[in-house]
């Protein structure tokens, strides 16, 4: 996977960023828009088009448990019905199923850096 922001700084309001990444066996190539930040509450993205037009948004809550905890949610949204974007990747009939998988690998690796951006502070 290959990751790096293109415009602005990272995980500010506007920033763009880059992103290579296989998805069953295929490669992406993948452009988002930082939209929204509350620190240590939630970051909130878009892909660009023309992603766009089937996934429109994205987002990563945090929600805060105890004094060291927290828990951490993947959502995205995809503009299709189910139906439809499994007839549509027939190639890939588990394309929804690897892409919840990849989210949450994708969820695990920012919980990481958040906390160790957090132990550094």
């Amino acid at each position: 996977m290959d990751i790096r922001w293109i415009k602005g700084e990272p995980l500010q309001e506007g920033s763009i960023l880059y992103a290579e990444e296989y998805l069953l066996g295929d490669l992406h190539k993948l452009k988002f828009r930082i939209t929204k930040i509350v620190p240590n509450r939630l970051i909130e993205y878009r892909c660009l088009f023309p992603l766009s037009i089937l996934a429109p948004g994205n987002k990563f809550l945090i929600e805060p448990k105890g004094r060291d905890g927290c828990i951490f949610t993947a959502m995205s949204v995809i503009r299709i019905p189910r139906w439809l974007f499994v007839r549509l990747h027939k190639k890939h009939e588990h394309k929804i199923e690897a892409t919840q998988q990849h989210m949450k690998e994708e969820g695990l690796n920012l919980k990481k850096a958040l906390e160790s951006l957090g132990s550094t502070g």
